[in-house]
């Protein structure tokens, strides 16, 4: 019959490698309370030397993947039982997307008998030679036969072997008769039975010249055919009971302060998605005063009624994959007020492998998503003021033309060289053609600097927005003598996202080629041709967008960094590092990719991928 007795969660954070564990993770492992802080070493000495190196090397090859573990071993309690143990790791990733720490569950699937746990011959030695605490094994009239290394620490004054001692030489004689009788009564029972003793003498190779005050537990030892031959005796410090009690006490308010601390929700619910247990912090989920409130409430009762579909898919992933991670979704507190968060879910298993139920962290975004819309707006501004001499150039040109088309009809007029109405037509179209060119960069600049905070997804023309970015650099290039391309395989790419958005990220990406062109043009001796190339086309039935310069490249060591905010290898003042960031954002909520490849002093290509929007 199996039973699961006990399960404990705990928490691991891989960058300083410190843990916390619930207590019921301590008692499984079969730690006293004065083992010390949490740690993976503590954890691994507590797994039994046959079982450790492989579980070790599974939760290292499953964290350098980052993927969930699920590692079964076993240990010895602290009555020297033997127990098995299933854990199982999920990672959790930060804000960054990069995962930072583990979290899991840690359960007891021994299996017991309806009987209890039986002591036999053939698992004595296991005990005796895996149990902390101190043991030895007596025959009926109290002569011991063997004993574990703890036992005779604690009872030898000259660290010699105990065996063949009588065990009632090392408490007082006075009680010799009344310990007689348990043993007997053990032995013609079958029954365990727990006392209290008094010894004074040696402990751990210390003299010790007060008694101390242990407490005897006395189990029964079978051989095969079921008969008693020997008792197994555990000794227990009970003057430290009290001391004990406190430290539990104590961590176990560490504990709930730590878990209370995070910023992050745990909770469990069944394969039906019904709320088993909840963290404090969770409780806010629901706007909730106690768990009472919570548990047995279905998880859905918390979800917008506009992403219900988002939650059955997050646990369906979750039962077919065993894990999914930082899944965007609006939640609802108690008073309706909608939020967006983030989830992280995953599938929790019985000893058999078979599912049992899911574990939900939950994170509140809400003030990340703030700070995003804030750093999209600020760098939008910061974008216009770069813009400023690009603009100067943009304008002038077409404002020159309109002077000339009319200067030329003033001067034709009063040589009454021209035919009034054919010249007029054909200036007029001119100096029109012009006005709407000034007219369609202002009209381009004023959306692009709008504050709206509401982007509207649409049908999008991916070429019209990149021949309006690249109107604002037209003249910028032609004046620093940069060949700028456009190369379409067709007319229309149609992707759904924001028109404007995406000329931002074209608008970074050719600005960032032009700083690479004029930053490789100040270090090289030599000329070079200073071209910048955009394709638009299909490949693997995905929309491509190639951006490719002759500029100064990104060396090894940044490229993996190139996407993080305010990071920047420009000049200070040149550069906020949020362009490619701000990018990345965007594209993404396209449900698109960036992809970077440099080579230093030959040149970059960012390739940007998106879906093609579903006619």
């Amino acid at each position: 019959m199996l039973k699961t007795l006990l399960k404990g969660i705990w928490e691991w954070d891989l960058e300083s490698g410190e843990m916390i564990w619930s207590d019921e993770v301590r008692m499984l492992l079969g730690l006293d309370f004065y083992t010390g802080k949490p740690s993976r070493d503590i954890w691994m000495r507590s797994i039994m030397p046959g079982d450790r190196m492989r579980s070790q090397q599974l939760m290292e090859e499953a964290i350098a993947k980052r993927d969930r573990f699920t590692v079964e071993c076993h240990v010895a309690d602290s009555s020297g039982s033997i127990r098995t143990l299933i854990t199982e790791g999920f990672p959790v990733c930060n804000v960054d997307g990069r995962v930072n720490r583990y979290m899991g569950i840690t359960r007891d699937v021994t299996r017991y008998s309806d009987d209890g746990h039986v002591i036999n011959a053939r698992n004595l030695s296991c005990l005796i030679f895996f149990c902390r605490q101190p043991l030895c094994a007596i025959e009926r009239e109290g002569t011991i036969i063997t004993a574990n290394k703890d036992f005779e620490d604690l009872f030898s004054s000259e660290f010699v072997s105990l065996k063949g001692l009588n065990i009632h030489t090392l408490f007082r004689h006075e009680l010799k008769e009344k310990r007689n009788e348990a043993f007997d009564m053990v032995f013609n029972t079958g029954k365990a039975l727990h006392f209290k003793e008094w010894f004074q003498g040696k402990e751990n190779g210390k003299s010790n010249n007060k008694e101390s005050f242990y407490q005897i537990s006395a189990y029964p030892v079978y051989e095969e055919k079921g008969a008693i031959i020997s008792l197994a005796i555990f000794v227990t410090n009970a003057t430290r009971h009290d001391e004990a009690e406190q430290g539990r006490i104590q961590l176990d308010k560490q504990y709930k302060t730590l878990i209370a601390a995070s910023p992050d929700s745990i909770i469990m619910t069944d394969l039906d998605g019904t709320i088993s247990s909840i963290s404090d912090i969770g409780l806010e989920i629901f706007g909730a005063n106690s768990k009472s409130e919570v548990i047995g409430q279905p998880f859905s009762r918390i979800v917008s009624s506009s992403n219900l579909a988002i939650i059955d898919e997050i646990f369906d992933v979750a039962l077919s994959e065993g894990l999914i991670q930082n899944r965007e979704i609006l939640l609802k507190k108690r008073n309706n007020m909608v939020y967006p968060a983030e989830i992280s879910a995953a599938l929790i298993q019985d000893y058999d492998g078979a599912p049992s139920s899911y574990m939900m962290i939950i994170r509140d975004i809400t003030q990340r998503k703030i700070i995003e819309s804030e750093l999209f707006h600020a760098k939008r501004l910061i974008s216009l003021g770069e813009m400023a001499s690009g603009m100067a150039h943009e304008i002038y040109q077409p404002i020159n033309n309109i002077c000339l088309a009319v200067d030329n009809m003033l001067m034709k007029a009063s040589k009454n060289e021209w035919n009034c109405k054919n010249e007029i037509a054909k200036s007029s179209d001119k100096i029109f053609e012009n006005i709407i060119r000034v007219q369609t960069i202002i009209d381009n600049i004023r959306s692009f600097s709008s504050t709206d905070n509401n982007y509207i997804s649409s049908l999008v023309n991916i070429n019209k927005s990149i021949r309006n970015a690249l109107m604002m650099f037209t003249e910028q290039c032609k004046h620093r003598s940069i060949i700028l391309d456009f190369k379409p395989e067709q007319e229309r790419f149609t992707v759904t996202g924001n028109i404007y958005k995406f000329e931002q990220v074209m608008l970074n990406l050719i600005r960032n080629s032009i700083d690479a062109l004029e930053e490789k043009k100040q270090i090289t001796p030599s000329s070079f041709a200073m071209k910048i190339l955009i394709r638009s086309f299909h490949e693997n039935g995905l929309i491509t967008v190639s951006v490719e310069d002759t500029g100064i490249g990104i060396s090894a060591q940044h490229i993996d960094s190139i996407m993080h905010p305010f990071f920047t290898t420009k000049d200070p003042g040149k550069g906020t590092g949020l362009g490619l960031s701000i990018s990345y954002g965007i594209i993404k909520e396209m449900n698109g990719d960036i992809k970077i490849k440099s080579t230093p002093m030959i040149g970059t290509t960012v390739v940007i991928t998106l879906p093609p929007s579903e006619k």
